[in-house]
C-alpha cells in the first residue's frame, strides 16, 4: 500500500482529508467518496502516524483509483476531528494507483527546464543535461532512454497529461 507523508512539529495529532476532482471527500468508514456533510466529519479523517518523535508523519493511502486529489492536512485540536481544526497544508497530488506524485516535483522539473533557456538560445550544458535527465528519471521511476522516451511521454505517464496546473513547452533538448 502507498503512503503519503509530511513533516510537522513533533508530538501533534495530524490527520488527512482526501478530496477528489468532483469535490467529494473520502469517507473512511464507507470506503468511498461522497458529498461532504458536516455531520459526518469524523468519518473523513485518516489519522497520521508519527515516526518516533521526529515530526515525520505518514498516512496509509486507502484503495483509490488513479487520478488527481487534494490532500488537506490538519492538526486535531481536541479529542475528535472537527471542522474548526487548523489546516496546515493543502496539496494537489496525482496518484497512479500505487504511488503519489507531488505537483512541486513535476513543477520543479519544468522550472529546471525553463531556467536553461534564455534569450540567446543554445544547447544546455552537459551538467544541466544530466540534471534534467536525473529529474525525469526520478519522475518516471526508470532509466531514461533517448530512443524510447520523450518529455511528453514522461509527462503523460506521470500525471496523465490532464493537469490544468502544468504546462511544458519545450522545443528541443540535445543530449551528447
Amino acid at each position: 500500500m502507498a503512503t503519503n507523508a509530511r513533516t510537522y512539529d513533533p508530538g501533534q495529532n495530524l490527520y488527512l482529508l482526501i478530496w477528489d476532482e468532483n469535490n467529494q471527500i473520502w469517507d473512511v468508514a464507507a470506503a468511498e467518496f461522497e458529498v461532504y456533510a458536516a455531520g459526518s466529519y469524523d468519518d473523513y479523517d485518516l489519522a497520521a502516524t508519527e515516526k518516533g518523535s521526529c515530526g515525520y508523519y505518514f498516512v496509509t493511502t486507502p484503495a483509490l483509483t488513479a487520478g488527481w486529489y487534494r490532500l488537506d492536512w490538519r492538526v486535531r485540536a481536541a479529542a475528535s476531528p472537527a471542522e474548526s481544526d487548523p489546516a496546515i497544508a493543502l496539496e494537489s497530488s496525482y496518484f497512479d494507483g500505487t504511488r503519489w506524485y507531488a505537483v512541486w516535483g513535476i513543477q520543479g522539473t519544468k522550472n529546471q527546464l525553463d531556467d536553461l533557456t534564455d534569450a540567446s538560445g543554445g544547447d544546455a550544458t552537459a551538467d544541466n543535461q544530466m540534471t534534467i535527465i536525473s529529474h525525469l528519471t526520478d519522475i518516471k521511476g526508470a532509466t531514461w532512454s533517448e530512443s524510447t522516451d520523450t518529455l511528453e511521454g514522461v509527462y503523460d505517464a506521470t500525471v496523465g497529461g490532464n493537469s490544468p496546473n502544468i504546462e511544458i513547452d519545450i522545443d528541443e533538448i540535445t543530449v551528447s
